[in-house]
């Protein structure tokens, strides 16, 4: 429900504030076909919220994606009784990276939470081997591109927006798999 907010409000925030991402359009050609594992796991257990979720990654792992970035800030995070979110953003002039980690509280919540990565965000490519499920996203009108991939009850999302060129997939991978091996 927290992400279905969260997009809603989207139009109105202004364009540096986005914190989601989108599809291929950043150059990537990585194929996949992995669907939805974790929303249908039986065995649920809910997501822990990190002390410091910018703790997740270095500032050099984000400076691999805009080498000039530096931190801007954390977003205090929103606590629902299903869900939570976590968010930061790293700023050069005009360009953004921003890492947003939402967590399931109850099996219930995985629907919102778990929904298919990437959708609704421009071109997209599904991504395997890197979480229960996983897709490169961009809109390259906008600038804008990512990585959203789904483990156990967690939604981590990582993308750019104004970082030229556009990095492409291979640039988020270790990334997110370095975020996600530090979620319990």
């Amino acid at each position: 429900m927290l992400r279905d907010m969260g997009l809603a409000c989207l139009s109105r925030l202004p364009r540096w504030c986005i914190l989601v991402t989108a599809s291929m359009g950043c150059g990537a050609e990585v194929s996949g076909g992995e669907t939805m594992a974790s929303s249908t796991n039986t065995n649920f257990v809910p997501a822990i919220a990190p002390e410091n979720g910018c703790a997740l990654l270095a500032l050099e792992d984000i400076r691999s994606l805009a080498p000039a970035v530096r931190f801007a800030g954390h977003n205090e995070g929103s606590n629902g009784p299903d869900s939570w979110i976590r968010s930061c953003t790293w700023r050069a002039g005009d360009s953004f990276v921003s890492l947003s980690l939402t967590g399931a509280l109850t099996k219930e919540a995985t629907r919102t939470v778990l929904r298919s990565p990437g959708a609704d965000r421009g071109q997209r490519v599904e991504l395997t081997g890197i979480a229960d499920a996983a897709a490169y996203y961009a809109i390259p009108d906008i600038g804008y591109c990512g990585v959203e991939a789904n483990l156990r009850s967690y939604s981590l999302d990582i993308s750019t927006l104004d970082v030229l060129p556009l990095p492409a997939a291979d640039a988020f991978i270790p990334l997110v798999k370095k975020a996600l091996s530090k979620l319990r």
